[in-house]
């Protein structure tokens, strides 16, 4: 096998993985609005609630303040655990940085001695972003 196809084959499984973890990710959030219509049914049954506003409004605006909270949280989770978890990519693997630095190197080397030709380059470049090395 040629290290083309290893490097399209490692992409693709890399690819179907982000795409099914993302689905979990879109499941696990349709089932927290389920448990928000429940949690929202009972507690628009307590009898000073109902007399204030129609079920159909009452859900919409929690609903609404979910979506803002699910928003709020997603930010949060960007700003501030996203980079704990980069840097728990490299307190797993250390020496990442110097791969990624071997690697490109190698690469470049390549592409100068004729070796392998740039767009091969670049798709392993690629792969090796999605292997947390930077762009």
């Amino acid at each position: 096998m040629s290290i083309g196809k290893l490097v399209r084959t490692r992409d693709l499984v890399v690819l179907w993985k982000l795409k099914i973890t993302r689905a979990a990710s879109y499941l696990s959030v349709a089932n927290s609005f389920m448990i928000l219509f429940v949690s929202v049914k009972e507690l628009y049954s307590v009898p000073w609630r109902a007399a204030w506003s129609s079920f159909r409004e009452f859900v919409g605006i929690s609903y609404l303040l979910a979506i803002i909270g699910f928003i709020i949280l997603a930010q949060l989770d960007w700003h501030f655990m996203y980079k704990r978890e980069q840097s728990y990519v490299l307190t797993r693997n250390p020496l990442l940085p110097a791969q990624c630095f071997t690697a490109r190197y190698l690469l470049e080397k390549a592409i100068k001695d004729g070796s392998i030709i740039e767009e091969e380059a670049r798709k392993v470049v690629s792969s090796l972003g999605l292997a947390g090395c930077e762009k």
